[in-house]
Formats: C-alpha cells, structure tokens, sequence
C-alpha cells in the first residue's frame, strides 16, 4: 500500500518529534496538514483555518508547531510585508515572483535556472546546498491596473489640451 505525501511528512515528523521526547499530537499533525493546501500561510492565516474547519488550538499551539516544523527543515519561512509566511519545504528548489503592490506571491519552476546555478556553484568551486530566488515586481493585476491609470491620464491631459 502506498502512502501518500502528507503521511509520509506526518511519520517524518512525529519521528523527529519523538527523537526529541516530544509528543506527536492531534493538533500538531492537523497544523502540518494544513500545508498541503498548496498555499503560503502566516500563523494567523493557519490558526484560522484550523478555527473553521472546527479543529480547536491556541494561537501558542500553532506558533510552537512552526517553530518546531521550522527546526526540522519541514516548512520554510518567507517574509512578506514584515510578516513571515511558511510553505513545506520539499525536494527542489523553486522560485517565487512577488508582487511589491499588493503582495502576491506566486511559485515558479524552472530548470534551466536550476542549471545555470549547478554551473556556477561548479565554476566557482561551490558546494551549494540551497538557495532562494526572489523576483520582485508587478503582477499581471497590477500592471494591468498601472496601464489603465496611465491610458487614462494620457487621455485626460489630451482633453485639457496638454501633450
């Protein structure tokens, strides 16, 4: 029988958990499952989740279970707008496009960057063992909304006369 993806991260958790003397609880394990809605959560975002889906925590419970999931390298943190966001930490790097208008922040995979960076960790005498792209700019949304503002205000200075 195979087991899925979110098990394997449970078992990987609750035996690093008990490597540690600590107890793999209910609560804990539903807190990492909420991770695999494929989304980036800050711990209000997953204490409300948890709230809705009628599972009953502490915001102190959510925060440990971060900390603790951040320690066993099995989410990842992310700073958006100075608040941290988290997403599971899988196999292979990707990269993220964040938009600095409204702050959305979209993945993106793609494998020749992946091998430009084996190619310079190699030319460089590197051992790379992670890294993290950042791109920064505007979303489709929000260009599309500079466009218009910007079509407008050139019709708007024509129909006073302006050039």
């Amino acid at each position: 029988m195979k087991i899925s993806e979110t098990e394997q991260y449970i078992e990987r958790f609750c035996s690093m958990l008990k490597s540690d003397k600590l107890k793999c609880t209910n609560i804990r394990q539903d807190i990492l499952k909420v991770f695999f809605i494929n989304k980036h959560f800050c711990a209000e975002e997953i204490f409300n989740h948890l709230k809705e889906s009628n599972i009953k925590t502490s915001r102190q419970s959510v925060y440990s279970t971060i900390k603790l999931l951040l320690s066993y390298k099995i989410i990842r943190q992310y700073i958006k707008d100075s608040t941290s966001y988290y997403e599971l930490s899988r196999k292979g790097n990707h990269f993220h496009l964040q938009c600095v208008r409204c702050c959305e922040l979209t993945e993106y995979y793609d494998p020749q960057i992946h091998s430009h960076v084996d190619i310079i960790s190699k030319k460089n005498n590197f051992q790379n063992s992670n890294y993290e792209i950042i791109l920064y700019g505007l979303c489709k949304r929000e260009k599309e909304k500079t466009q218009i503002n910007i079509t407008k205000g050139n019709r708007e200075q024509r129909e006073r006369g302006g050039t």
